[in-house]
């Protein structure tokens, strides 16, 4: 409607309206509704600046063509501008993150696969033949029709033998090494301390080379600890049966250095256990409360404390069972307390709950950028 009023408006309102058009526009991107969401019937699993991937369920080539056919027909059909069009089938795929993935790509049935990589660590050149040979092992074998099980113990069972032949000497030198181009003189460089091929070419500078040390030519050296760990342990982040750990141990590192920190952090701190025995009083003593807006009569009341409410429920729930019977609702406790005590009027909804959390910082960040 907003941009229809634009069509005509003029002057000073033109503005007015603009502003009001991007304000709803805004308060639409955060608007999160799971239920809507799921309305859609066709899952997208990535999507970046002129891609998109859809997730179809299907194994059957032709049946997930014609999905892509329906899609591009109506797609093209709407927008005038825009212009989608099929790039590719993939039969398997590992996605990392957005623009770093790998898939198997087919065109039709019993035709050739090709492999397709993008933003992976085995394609760049700043890393040593072996990391890139390692992880295409990897690769190979996540992509592979193996279950997870065999996938994991080939990849372990091969970085166990990598260790081996590194320690007895059998892998060759050059498989070290690593190459990089200078984009400036090596004196240039204001952080020539965090950057190796910079740091190598001041050194040959110092001892009297001056061959290959200018702006423009390509520097190698080897980095001699922990160069293949980085590349394998990004391509097995999702797969379930291994861990950093794991695969550290399979190359001879110290497993330890590669434990998850958070995990450490939970595990390793004692006053976690202090923290669970505290009463809620004492354990949100100092916090600001929540203040809950209530939908049916724009009041507003403090949030009761979720941990207490949870747990007397539990112990309220257990002497009900023994009675013969349990009729207690947990999110009872979230209502407003200015409101009657019956039906639906003034209870607050667990989602409810969760997007008045959400919008709290929000508010508070346009309160303050108003005030300056």
């Amino acid at each position: 409607m907003i941009k229809s009023w634009l069509k005509t408006a003029s002057g000073l309102k033109v503005q007015q309206l603009d502003i009001q058009q991007q304000a709803l526009k805004l308060t639409a991107n955060r608007f999160y509704a799971k239920p809507l969401a799921e309305l859609i019937t066709l899952q997208v699993i990535y999507g970046d600046t002129d891609s998109i991937m859809i997730y179809s369920g299907l194994d059957d080539i032709a049946k997930a063509k014609a999905i892509a056919g329906k899609v591009i027909q109506e797609v093209n059909k709407k927008y005038k501008c825009l212009e989608i069009d099929l790039d590719g089938l993939y039969k398997r795929m590992l996605l990392l993150k957005k623009k770093k993935y790998a898939a198997v790509k087919v065109q039709f049935k019993d035709g050739p696969e090709v492999k397709e990589r993008k933003g992976l660590d085995i394609v760049r050149r700043d890393w040593s033949v072996l990391s890139k040979e390692v992880g295409e092992f990897c690769l190979d074998q996540i992509l592979s029709e193996k279950s997870c099980e065999e996938v994991v113990e080939s990849i372990h069972n091969e970085l166990k033998k990598v260790q081996d032949d590194m320690r007895n000497g059998e892998i060759a030198l050059e498989k070290y090494v690593i190459t990089k181009t200078l984009t400036r003189p090596p004196e240039a460089y204001p952080d020539a301390k965090s950057q190796p091929h910079v740091e190598v070419a001041l050194r040959l500078k110092q001892s009297g080379i001056v061959t290959g040390c200018s702006a423009g030519d390509t520097v190698p050296y080897i980095i001699c600890c922990e160069q293949i760990h980085p590349v394998v342990s990004r391509l097995c982040a999702s797969i379930q049966g291994t861990s950093p750990a794991r695969l550290a141990d399979c190359l001879g590192l110290e497993s330890s250095k590669f434990q998850s920190k958070s995990t450490e952090a939970v595990n390793d701190d004692p006053s976690n256990s202090l923290f669970c025995a505290l009463d809620d009083e004492e354990r949100y003593r100092g916090c600001e409360p929540l203040l809950l807006s209530c939908p049916s009569c724009s009041g507003t009341f403090e949030c009761p404390i979720v941990f207490g409410s949870a747990c007397s429920l539990v112990s309220k729930k257990s002497m009900d069972l023994q009675d013969g019977g349990y009729t207690g609702n947990f999110w009872n406790k979230f209502r407003c307390p200015k409101c009657p005590d019956e039906g639906e009027v003034g209870r607050i909804s667990p989602a409810l709950i969760a997007n008045q959390v959400n919008l709290e910082p929000i508010f508070c960040w346009q309160s303050t950028s108003v005030t300056h």
